[in-house]
């Protein structure tokens, strides 16, 4: 918001004798004029949480105030707390780009007061136009210099950082994290144009929600990218998970039937953005293949997975793995056998602790595990062994060759 729209709705609060509030066509607090006149619960609180009640905005839509030309006067809506009230629409250049709010219980405001207002009203969206379009183009800038963190050349890189430190966006001292939210199915496909425009709109919600000073974002055809300061308050608060975790749902909410998956890199320097950003993807990539990683996971989180990211898994097969993988998977109850092997192999070969995560009796569990070992012909008392299956194990879910997610109830011996 600039001085120049602030003094244009502080003059026509002073012109009217009553406050003046303006907010956006998603009902996002723009401005407001200082107390005057009378106020109620929903302008209060407007301006306390910086957007308008949701059931107030509901409301609001349906009585098609997109299509007023000039101004419209509202009823009181006693179940919302709504006095009375004048609505201006702002637009300019055929766009409409928020709403001029007066409160009016006494319908004392004349139609002379109103052409005021409507004057006011061309004049603010002068501004806010121009003020979108600077902002636009500021935002370009801004995913611009992002790219620049992300390119391959190391020298493109710390020239990015250069710049988004002398435009005041970070400090150089304050290392970053990355987080990546992407479906969670394995697709290729890109976001359509719809699921496009909804994600972009959150990732501007919630860099509002943070501070746009202390994050970037960027959407790319099947993921989306915010990059935040460690120094924010709201990531020192609530921290990276949380963060997270909220993206995740809000594009949920955007998007409906898909759902996301969010993984989450270690802090990293400015000019280092791309290391943390490249740990973030993997692990989604993880969380992808692994649902126990899902829905919210981070690079420290996915273990033995940071190293066999590493190994070119297309150009495996299966014969690469333990030859004891395909002889249990080719049983009748193959899955069944081999989630409890991985089950085995993940708690360090502790029977107790197996049992009890499989919902299994410990005399159940030792035969299962015996019929692995004849059925597949390995020694579960060796070491070796027991490497060489865990590792193959892991590597069958990044590949694909294996998929089990966790079970919901009991399972059946």
């Amino acid at each position: 918001m600039t001085d120049e729209l602030q003094g244009n709705l502080d003059a026509l609060s002073r012109r009217l004798e009553r406050a003046v509030l303006v907010d956006d066509p998603h009902g996002r607090l723009v401005a407001h004029s200082t107390q005057r006149g009378p106020v109620d619960a929903v302008r209060m609180n407007t301006i306390m949480q910086r957007e308008t009640p949701s059931d107030v905005t509901a409301w609001v839509r349906t009585l098609g105030l997109a299509n007023v030309r000039g101004h419209i006067r509202l009823p009181a809506n006693e179940a919302l707390g709504l006095m009375p009230r004048v609505c201006l629409p702002v637009h300019c250049q055929n766009l409409l780009l928020g709403y001029i709010w007066l409160i009016d219980p006494d319908l004392a405001l004349s139609e002379a007061e109103l052409a005021v207002a409507r004057a006011t009203a061309d004049s603010i969206g002068v501004i806010m136009h121009r003020e979108r379009l600077l902002g636009e183009l500021e935002r370009a800038r801004q995913r611009e210099l992002l790219r620049d963190l992300l390119a391959d050349d190391p020298v493109v890189r710390r020239q990015g950082a250069l710049t988004l430190v002398e435009l005041g966006l970070f400090q150089p001292s304050v290392p970053v994290v990355a987080i990546v939210v992407r479906p969670a199915a394995e697709t290729l496909e890109p976001f359509d144009e719809a699921a496009h425009t909804a994600i972009r709109a959150e990732l501007e919600q919630i860099r509002r929600d943070l501070s746009p000073r202390h994050s970037l974002h960027l959407l790319r055809p099947d993921h989306a990218l915010l990059i935040v300061a460690g120094s924010d308050p709201t990531l020192r608060r609530d921290g990276a998970p949380a963060l997270a975790g909220g993206l995740r749902d809000r594009l949920g909410e955007s998007v409906p039937g898909v759902e996301f998956i969010a993984g989450i890199g270690r802090e990293h320097e400015l000019a280092d953005t791309v290391a943390s950003y490249r740990e973030a993807a993997q692990a989604v990539r993880v969380a992808q293949v692994v649902p126990a990683f899902r829905p919210v996971t981070s690079w420290t989180q996915v273990g033995v997975y940071r190293l066999l990211l590493r190994v070119p898994v297309d150009e495996l097969t299966a014969t690469d793995l333990h030859p004891a993988l395909l002889k249990l998977l080719e049983t009748k109850q193959g899955h069944t056998l081999v989630h409890t092997l991985e089950c085995f192999l993940d708690n360090g070969a502790d029977a107790r602790a197996t049992a009890r995560q499989l919902f299994l009796a410990r005399g159940s569990l030792y035969h299962r595990l015996n019929r692995i070992e004849r059925t597949a012909q390995v020694d579960l008392s060796r070491g070796d062994e027991r490497l060489d299956l865990h590792l193959s194990l892991k590597l069958a879910r990044l590949k694909g060759l294996y998929r089990h997610d966790p079970p919901a109830a009991p399972e059946k011996d």
